[in-house]
């Protein structure tokens, strides 16, 4: 039996299990303080602490209505955020990113709505 082809595209509301307005994917190393100048208010929690000293994972970070209401540790062996061009900083229309291959991991870009 042969399984579904992987999607050429995803949309990160079919994913998440909140509502949200606005998502910021933050890659590998990248600083508290730069989380919170991403977001626009202060947000500390244990797996943003992780990330300044870890290349294993990306982290979205959904946001409604100025409060972090979900975030999500993303294993990059799993599918990497397209390292080019992270931080990302999406309304919930501009979640949709084209998946790609690489390496044996999936690669989602992020594609203008």
């Amino acid at each position: 039996m042969a399984s579904d082809p992987p999607p050429t595209s995803i949309t990160l509301d079919d994913y998440a299990s909140v509502e949200w307005e606005t998502v910021h994917v933050f890659g590998p190393y990248t600083t508290p303080d730069a989380i919170t100048e991403s977001l626009g208010f202060d947000w500390i929690s244990p797996r943003s602490n992780a990330m300044q000293s870890s290349d294993m994972n990306s982290l979205p970070v959904f946001v409604k209505g100025g409060t972090v209401v979900a975030e999500e540790l993303v294993p990059r062996s799993v599918a990497d955020f397209s390292p080019n061009s992270l931080p990302l900083s999406l309304s919930r229309e501009g979640g949709t990113f084209g998946v790609g291959r690489i390496e044996g991991r999936y690669v989602l870009t992020a594609i203008d709505p």
